[in-house]
């Protein structure tokens, strides 16, 4: 396969040109060669503990599905500036043993500083953060662009036979510069220097009607973090699942995406997640999660050691092909700082209730709606509630056969505060996703069309539209829209050849 890409953001100058390119070619063979990719690209190893480039999912309303599938070496198609590799790899193998050896050498974007030793010269510049939006609108965010020079090299030996498989993988990280992290209190166990290497190993295997995984993963400062689960069929009509993961404070993997509460920063963090998932009837199915979560140091919002609690519970209802429903309750607490006006701030508990009800329906042969509405609401254990919902009204049109398909949302809502902003995926053009934040009072708009031009040429055509109620001032500074609304367009083409 070949693959080019081409973006940019908005706001950024026109005069500059795309401010992100990408290309890979890549062959995938069955024989000795398996793998071999050339340009940009992800490599994907193990639970993701230690090392993991791209995206990846934590929980999720299929409660049992905790266990990560890695692609290992795969092409990169997005336009996300940051969760990639670019160099070459290519995965060996011979019978039940697999080798996977991968490079990358990119420039990323970062703040940088003099440091106060005076004994430096102006050259010897530190890095104070890693910049990751992508967004080059201003002269301060384009002077931050292609500043850091990241090199990556790494190793994962594999055996998979049947039921079974065992990995280890090895992963060094250098930059040109040394990174020095923020001198808050929850900062000081982060990771601070120029070069950083994880060693790990991994496991998979099925036992009759249960599968156990986990990996263990060590960082260059002897931090060792893990995670371990099983998820289990004890009944054609129940499956359970447990999982428990381990991560230090101090480990420190700068390429991660594992289960867990802040999935892509796999340090302090200590949970255990049951989950189960049972059929209580031909079209009835129940899934309920638990997960507790202590976070052993600081963290951001809460000045001293915290807990964090999870129960989820969803009823499905899926009659048949043409009708899907569900409910689902969602409760959380969390402890955070409270500002009360004293010089040291404590930590309180806050508690969140979110209810959806969804329901995807066939009006016809050629029309699927779906409606939803959803519900927030967060209170602070001393202090008053915060309400928010969302209502929304999917149109779906695609006839056997057209080469046009079509797509619009009708959306209503009212988030007071963005303690209680909603979350709901769109639909975008091919390879980018938009899961927007529902937050203040008013509606929002969207559609899409696509269209099979020819044979080989796709055409994708996005319109969305903000009108806030409780505002006449969107954004701030550069982004400021002095106005109640504001509209995107999303163009694509594809070419196929």
């Amino acid at each position: 396969t070949v693959g080019i890409t081409a973006e940019k953001d908005a706001g950024e100058r026109i005069a500059r040109g795309p401010d992100f390119f990408s290309g890979h070619v890549m062959f995938r063979g069955k024989r000795g060669l398996r793998a071999l990719v050339v340009g940009d690209y992800n490599a994907q190893f193990g639970q993701g503990l230690t090392y993991w480039s791209g995206l990846g999912f934590g929980k999720s309303p299929y409660v049992i599905n905790l266990k990560k599938n890695p692609l290992q070496l795969r092409p990169y198609t997005s336009v996300d500036e940051t969760r990639f590799l670019r160099g070459a790899a290519a995965t060996l193998g011979k019978d039940h043993v697999e080798l996977t050896v991968f490079g990358s050498s990119k420039k990323i974007a970062g703040t940088l500083a003099v440091p106060e030793d005076t004994t430096l010269t102006d050259d010897e510049f530190t890095i104070t953060s890693f910049q990751s939006s992508g967004l080059h609108r201003t002269e301060s965010e384009w002077a931050d662009r292609k500043v850091i020079y990241e090199n990556t090299a790494g190793a994962n030996l594999r055996y998979s036979k049947r039921s079974l498989s065992i990995g280890v993988t090895g992963v060094y990280t250098a930059f040109d510069h040394v990174f020095t992290p923020g001198g808050r209190r929850y900062q000081a166990f982060d990771f601070s220097g120029n070069e950083n290497l994880n060693m790990g190993a991994d496991y998979q295997c099925v036992v009759r009607n249960a599968n156990f995984f986990g990996e263990i993963s060590r960082s260059r400062n002897g931090a060792v973090a893990v995670i371990n689960g099983v998820v289990a069929s004890l009944h054609p009509r129940l499956s359970l699942a447990v999982l428990y993961r381990n991560f230090p404070a101090d480990y420190q993997a700068l390429q991660v995406n594992v289960f867990a509460e802040n999935n892509d920063r796999a340090r302090n963090e200590r949970g255990l997640y049951l989950a189960a998932e049972t059929k209580l009837a031909n079209a009835w199915t129940l899934s309920v999660y638990a997960d507790q979560v202590l976070f052993p140091w600081l963290t951001f919002n809460a000045d001293a050691p915290s807990r964090f609690t999870d129960y989820f519970m969803q009823l499905n209802c899926k009659p048949d092909k043409k009708h899907e429903f569900y409910l689902r309750y969602r409760w959380r607490s969390n402890e955070a700082n409270f500002n009360s006006g004293e010089p040291i701030d404590y930590p309180i508990a806050y508690f969140r209730h979110n209810v959806r009800f969804h329901a995807a329906y066939t009006a016809h042969p050629n029309v699927q709606l779906k409606s939803r509405f959803e519900w927030n609401m967060r209170k602070p254990e001393n202090g008053r509630s915060t309400n928010g919902y969302l209502l929304y009204q999917d149109v779906i049109w695609k006839k056997l056969g057209s080469r046009l398909s079509l797509q619009a949302r009708y959306a209503l809502f009212n988030t007071p505060s963005w303690d209680v902003a909603i979350y709901a995926y769109e639909t975008d053009v091919l390879y980018a996703y938009s899961i927007p934040a529902y937050s203040g009072k008013g509606s929002r708009i969207y559609a899409m069309a696509k269209w099979a031009a020819t044979r080989g040429i796709d055409v994708w055509l996005r319109y969305g539209q903000w009108l806030y109620d409780d505002r006449s001032v969107i954004s701030s500074g550069n982004t400021q829209i002095n106005a109640n609304h504001k509209q995107e367009i999303h163009v694509q083409v594809r070419w196929q050849f």
